[in-house]
C-alpha cells in the first residue's frame, strides 16, 4: 500500500511540475485603448412644454386691438441647464421672436393648421410680470419691472395668451399654431 501512495504521489508531483512550466509562459502583449473627452458645461434651455390655447368666437367679440384676452392666458416657465445665474451677471436679456402679427408687429402670427395661411384676426401676446413682451425686442431680465418673473434659478416665468388683431368685428374659427424662439444673451 506504501508503494501505491508514493507512487501515486510521484505522478502527481510530475503533473504539477508540467503545469507550473505551463503557466510560467508569458502572455503576448497586447493593447489597451483608451478615450477622453472633456467639454465646457453648455448652458441650454431645459424643454420647453407646448402650450395649448382655445378660446370661443365670441371671447373676442368687442375686444379692441391688441386685447389679450385674459381668459385664454397659461402660464408657461422657461428653465435652464448649466448656466450661470443671471443675478451675478451684469445684464440678461430676453428676446423672443417669431414671424410677427398685429399692430406695430408686436405680437406672434399663428398660422392655419392645415394650410399654414395666417391667421389674420388673432394672434399671440406673451407677458413677463405683466409686462408685454414685445416680439423680437431685447427685455433685460435685470429691469425691475421684468426682473419678478425671473426666479433665482433663472426660471422665466411667461404669460402666453391669444390676442384680437385686424378691425374684423367677429374672430373667424381656426386651429392653428406658431413656432417661437426663446434666447437669452448675458455677461
Amino acid at each position: 500500500m506504501k508503494k501505491q501512495i508514493l507512487k501515486t504521489c510521484a505522478i502527481a508531483a510530475l503533473c504539477l511540475g508540467g503545469m507550473s512550466q505551463a503557466m510560467a509562459e508569458e502572455v503576448s502583449a497586447g493593447t489597451l485603448a483608451i478615450s477622453s473627452s472633456v467639454t465646457a458645461e453648455t448652458c441650454k434651455f431645459a424643454a420647453i412644454e407646448p402650450v395649448s390655447l382655445t378660446a370661443l368666437v365670441s371671447d373676442f367679440t368687442g375686444k379692441a386691438e391688441g386685447t389679450i384676452l385674459a381668459n385664454t392666458q397659461k402660464f408657461v416657465t422657461i428653465k435652464t441647464e448649466k448656466c450661470p445665474l443671471w443675478s451675478s451677471a451684469k445684464s440678461a436679456k430676453l428676446t423672443i421672436s417669431g414671424a410677427a402679427a398685429g399692430p406695430g408687429a408686436a405680437y406672434f402670427q399663428l398660422v392655419n393648421t392645415t394650410g399654414n395661411t395666417a391667421i389674420a384676426d388673432h394672434a399671440v401676446g406673451l407677458t413677463i410680470n405683466d409686462k408685454p413682451v414685445a416680439r423680437g425686442a431685447a427685455i433685460n431680465l435685470k429691469d425691475p419691472q421684468y426682473s419678478p418673473g425671473v426666479a433665482g434659478d433663472n426660471a422665466i416665468t411667461l404669460k402666453v395668451g391669444l390676442v384680437k388683431i385686424g378691425t374684423a368685428s367677429v374672430v373667424q374659427a381656426a386651429d392653428s399654431k406658431a413656432n417661437l424662439t426663446v434666447k437669452v444673451a448675458y455677461d
